[in-house]
């Protein structure tokens, strides 16, 4: 019988540390993706502008990198809401390498940021998409 292959991915996350936290003890206790970035307070703006300069950073750095507004249909239907509203409740920005490419994702939230990528690629290729990652690390 054919071996399944499982698709593995690498992940990053990177938080905001809060003043007076311990950020190893923030680091330790995982992401705080309450709803999945889905906030029912209003927007900050001081967020959603840090997220749109990233954003901007990121694509500047690498213009495959596209910004997703995908998912808001789902998130109104959770929520029984209209898209627009589901829009400004769900509190992080996607982008995404292009389909075939080496398959990062990018999620800004409003208290830092997850990069996740395949973990398919091998050699040569292996090296220059984590070139790309520390890229996108460092804009970050």
């Amino acid at each position: 019988m054919p071996r399944r292959r499982r698709r593995m991915s690498y992940g990053f996350r990177l938080f905001l540390p809060q003043p007076g936290a311990d950020p190893l003890a923030a680091a330790a206790a995982g992401p705080d993706e309450e709803g999945g970035g889905v906030n029912p307070d209003p927007p900050v703006v001081g967020n959603e502008c840090r997220k749109r300069v990233i954003a901007d950073a990121l694509t500047r750095a690498d213009p495959a990198l596209e910004v997703s507004l995908s998912g808001c249909e789902e998130t109104a239907e959770f929520q029984d809401a209209s898209a627009e509203e589901a829009e400004v409740r769900r509190r992080y920005m996607e982008l995404n390498g292009p389909e075939g490419g080496p398959g990062i994702q990018i999620a800004l939230l409003d208290d830092g940021a997850s990069l996740t990528v395949a973990s398919w690629h091998k050699g040569g290729k292996a090296k220059a998409v984590f070139a790309q990652i520390w890229e996108c690390l460092r804009v970050m």
